[in-house]
């Protein structure tokens, strides 16, 4: 299992196959190995706080910053609001792509 698989959003298993279909859609099974993905409902319940965790790496940052260069408030609040709306779709694909990963190992 490599770094460079769970990056680009291949299967755990094989590390071939995709792992999306669109943004959000993601297959059902792996195409190449036809590994399970969602192993059952509720599965990818703790790639959220994965998510939580990447998104405060990006946006504790940026506050930090904006605050030290003494941005106003609604300012801070316009580029978080922008920043939301690019980092959110890419943080979803990488919280489950991860989870995934961390499963796999875990279970292996």
């Amino acid at each position: 299992m490599s770094f460079s698989s769970m990056m680009t959003l291949k299967c755990p298993q094989c590390e071939e196959g995709k792992m999306f279909k669109g943004v959000f859609k993601m297959y059902e099974h792996c195409p190449n190995c036809g590994m399970k993905y969602e192993k059952e409902q509720g599965y990818f319940t703790a790639a959220i706080f994965v998510g939580n965790f990447l998104y405060g790496l990006v946006v504790a940052p940026t506050i930090l910053i904006m605050s030290a260069i003494e941005s106003p408030i609604w300012k801070i609040a316009l580029v978080l609001g922008g920043f939301s709306l690019v980092t959110v779709p890419l943080i979803f694909r990488y919280a489950r792509s991860i989870w995934l990963y961390i499963d796999h190992i875990t279970d292996s």
